[in-house]
């Protein structure tokens, strides 16, 4: 195999690896009501009594903008699955290591990234410059469609900026391998185990995510915490 190819098989395992630990510490998280199901519309999806959300998961630091590929991919998924009767309702998180890079030709007021100005606008800031750009972006397509339209502030806000989150700058895999093993800890300590054995724990329930997440068709790992 070239260095070339190593690279790049290293590379999409680690972004697995990564995509799998982001669901384990999820599944670690859910509430007695709520089941996660791995490789659905997203990378993986919590159920609950009042609707799904779907998880998107990015392992790279690269800094991300709304024209980003991953970001506009995302965006168009999320917009077919909340115009079905399945997907009413329907939430996003998208999870990356990066951080929120500034558009280029487009200026959000103070200066801000576009994927910044989306939390602002979605809390109460100024809809304007998102439309603006979402309008410009997905022209011809159902999302372009929809806002040009000129839904109110209100509606955009309902159905397009509150039920997705940008979640930036997240944990790296070191980090992020050290808080499940804390919180493996607490569980083993909760049951009165040792909590020792938190590396071999998480190290068993991350192969369990793996196995579950390689089979055809998917499956919830388990409908509570281990």
């Amino acid at each position: 195999m070239s260095s070339e190819a190593r690279h790049q098989a290293s590379t999409v395992l680690a972004a697995f690896r990564y995509q799998l630990m982001q669901s384990l510490a999820a599944w670690l998280d859910l509430a007695p009501d709520e089941t996660l199901w791995l490789e659905v519309s997203e990378d993986f999806s919590v159920a609950a009594s009042e609707g799904a959300t779907d998880i998107q998961v990015k392992s790279s630091a690269k800094p991300l903008g709304l024209r980003s590929k991953d970001v506009t991919d995302a965006l168009e998924r999320f917009w077919q699955r909340a115009n079905t009767e399945v997907g009413h309702g329907a939430r996003l998180v998208f999870i990356s290591r990066g951080s929120a890079a500034r558009e280029h030709g487009f200026s959000f007021p103070e200066n801000m990234p576009g994927l910044l100005y989306w939390r602002a606008a979605a809390q109460g800031a100024d809809t304007g410059p998102i439309r603006q750009f979402l309008s410009q972006l997905f022209s011809g397509k159902p999302l372009g469609n929809w806002l040009d339209t000129e839904p109110s502030d209100e509606e955009l806000r309902s159905r397009l900026l509150r039920p997705i989150l940008w979640t930036l700058e997240a944990a790296d895999a070191e980090r992020l391998t050290d808080d499940i093993e804390d919180r493996v800890a607490a569980l083993l300590l909760s049951k009165g185990l040792p909590v020792s054995a938190s590396n071999v724990g998480s190290k068993v329930l991350l192969d369990h995510v793996f196995e579950t997440a390689s089979r055809e068709g998917s499956r919830p790992p388990q409908t509570d915490k281990p």
